[in-house]
C-alpha cells in the first residue's frame, strides 16, 4: 500500500487502513507534519483554547460559585467570550490557506444539550433558577467555542491546540508554586491558583500527548526535554489519580499505536519488565498511593466517601434522586461531622447530585459510545493517535475528580475530544 503526498490530497486527516511492508513502518504515522497548514493557521486556534483554558480554571481557592457577580467572575466571562468571539471570526483554512469546514458530528453536541436540560430542569425544581441558569450559559458557551475551532481547523491542529493549551496554563500555574513544593508541600499553584489535582490534569494530558508522539517519532531533544519537564511537574503534584490514569493511558498509546519505531520497541521492551522488578522490590509504588499519610484512610478514599454517602442516599420520592438539582450544587451538607459540608470529588457523584439517575444514565452512555468513537479514530486514522489515551485519562480521573461536565478544563479536554472524534473521517480504500 501507498499512501499519496498529503500536499496533493484534499484537506483531512490522513488515512490509513492497513499496513504495507512497502510502507516505512513510521512514515505513514508522520505524514501528518507535512500535511500541517501554514504556521499562520496554527497560531488562532492554538490562542483561543489557551484563552478558553485560562477561563475555565479556577481563580481563587476554596471558593464555589453559588450566584452573582464579582470581579473574578466577570473577568472570566470576559475571556470566555473572547474565546468564542475568536473561534467564530477569521477565515477557517487548512494547508495553503484553502477553505476548510470541518464535519461536526451530532451525537456528542445531543448528548450534551440532554444532560444540560435535565440538571436545568433539576436546578429550577430546586430553586436555583439564576445560578443554574448562568452555569448552563457558560457551559454551551465553552462547548459552543470547542465545536466552531474543531469545525474551522484541521483536526490535528485542534488535538496540538488542545495539548498546548493545556501545558501553558499548567506550566504557569505549576512554576508560580515551586515554593510551595520546596517548603516541603504539594505543588500547587498561585498564578492561577490552582490544586495538585488541577495541576496534574492540565499537565498528565500533553505528557500523554509528548509519549505518544515518541512512540511514532523520531526523538528529538526538545521533545526529551519537554518528556523531562513535564514528568518532573506531573510527579511534584502528588496526584494519585492521575498518576494511575497516566500509567494506564501510556500503556494504552503503547498498544493502541499504529506503528512504533524499532528503537522505541526495544525500550519499551526493557522499560516494562524493569519497571515491574522497581515497584515489586521497592515501596516506590507504595508512597506514591499512600503519599505518606494512612493506609486506612486511603482505602476508604478519607472524607470523599462521605458525601458520596450522602448523594447516593437521597430519597427515592423526590424529584432530586432523578433529575438532580442543577449544575449549582458543588457540595452538599454532611451530619455527624465536625464541617458541615462537603465538596463533592467525582464527576459521577457530581453528576448524580446536579441531574440525578436521568442524567447520570445519559452521561454514563456518553461516556462509553465516547470512548467507541475514540478508539476508531485512534486506531484507524492517522493524525488522532492521542485521541484515544487522552480520553482514557480523561474517563479514569473522574472517578474521584469533578469537572467532567462543567465549566471546567476537564470538560473542554472531554468535550473537545469526544466532538474531534466524531469528526474523524472514515477509513476508506486507498490505491496501492
Amino acid at each position: 500500500m501507498t499512501v499519496s503526498s498529503p500536499a496533493r490530497r484534499a484537506s483531512g486527516p490522513v488515512v490509513v487502513p492497513a499496513a504495507s511492508p512497502r510502507t516505512t513502518p513510521w512514515r505513514a504515522a508522520t505524514a501528518l507534519h507535512d500535511d500541517l497548514p501554514a504556521a499562520r493557521h496554527l497560531v488562532r486556534p492554538a490562542v483561543v483554547m489557551t484563552v478558553l483554558v485560562a477561563s475555565v480554571v479556577p481563580w481563587r481557592t476554596g471558593v464555589i460559585y453559588e450566584g452573582g457577580l464579582d470581579p473574578v467572575v466577570a473577568a472570566k466571562a470576559f475571556l470566555a467570550a473572547v474565546a468564542l468571539v475568536l473561534a467564530l471570526t477569521g477565515a477557517p483554512a487548512g494547508r495553503d490557506g484553502r477553505q476548510l469546514a470541518n464535519r461536526v458530528g451530532p451525537v456528542a453536541v445531543a448528548f450534551l444539550l440532554a444532560y444540560l436540560g435535565i440538571a436545568f430542569v433539576g436546578g429550577v425544581s430546586a430553586g436555583l433558577t439564576t445560578s443554574t441558569t448562568v452555569l448552563v450559559v457558560r457551559v454551551l458557551m465553552v462547548a459552543a467555542t470547542i465545536v466552531a475551532v474543531v469545525h474551522r481547523s484541521e483536526p490535528r491542529v485542534v488535538v496540538r491546540s488542545l495539548l498546548l493549551a493545556l501545558g501553558i496554563v499548567g506550566a504557569v500555574s505549576a512554576l508560580s508554586g515551586l515554593q510551595i513544593y520546596l517548603a516541603g508541600g504539594r505543588l500547587a499553584g498561585t498564578l492561577p491558583a490552582l490544586s495538585p489535582n488541577e495541576i496534574a490534569l492540565l499537565l498528565g494530558l500533553p505528557l500523554i500527548g509528548v509519549v505518544q508522539r515518541l512512540l511514532v517519532e523520531k526523538a528529538t531533544l526538545g521533545s526529551l526535554a519537554l518528556l523531562v519537564v513535564l514528568t518532573g511537574l506531573f510527579v511534584t503534584t502528588g496526584s494519585r489519580a492521575a498518576f494511575l490514569a497516566v500509567l494506564v493511558a501510556v500503556a494504552v498509546a503503547v498498544v493502541a499505536a499504529r506503528r512504533v519505531r524499532p528503537t522505541v520497541a526495544v525500550v519499551v521492551a526493557v522499560a516494562v519488565p524493569l519497571a515491574v522488578a522497581l515497584l515489586a522490590s521497592t515501596d516506590v509504588l507504595t508512597r506514591v498511593i499512600e503519599r505518606g499519610g494512612d493506609s486506612a484512610s486511603i482505602a476508604t478514599l478519607n472524607s470523599r466517601t462521605i458525601a458520596w454517602n450522602t448523594v447516593l442516599q437521597t430519597d427515592p420520592g423526590t424529584w432530586a434522586r432523578w433529575i438532580g438539582s442543577g449544575l449549582t450544587v458543588k457540595q452538599v451538607p454532611v451530619a455527624g461531622q465536625y464541617w458541615a459540608e462537603q465538596v463533592l470529588d467525582s464527576s459521577w457523584i457530581s453528576a448524580l447530585a446536579q441531574a440525578g439517575v436521568v442524567g447520570t444514565g445519559l452521561l454514563a452512555i456518553w461516556v462509553v459510545v465516547g470512548l467507541a468513537t475514540a478508539g476508531r479514530a485512534s486506531l484507524r486514522v492517522v493524525g488522532f493517535g492521542a485521541v484515544l489515551p487522552a480520553f482514557v485519562f480523561i474517563a479514569i480521573r473522574s472517578v474521584v475528580e469533578s469537572g467532567l461536565v462543567d465549566s471546567s478544563s476537564a470538560f473542554v479536554a472531554f468535550f473537545t475530544l469526544v466532538v474531534l472524534a466524531e469528526s474523524a473521517p472514515r477509513p476508506r480504500s486507498v490505491t496501492p
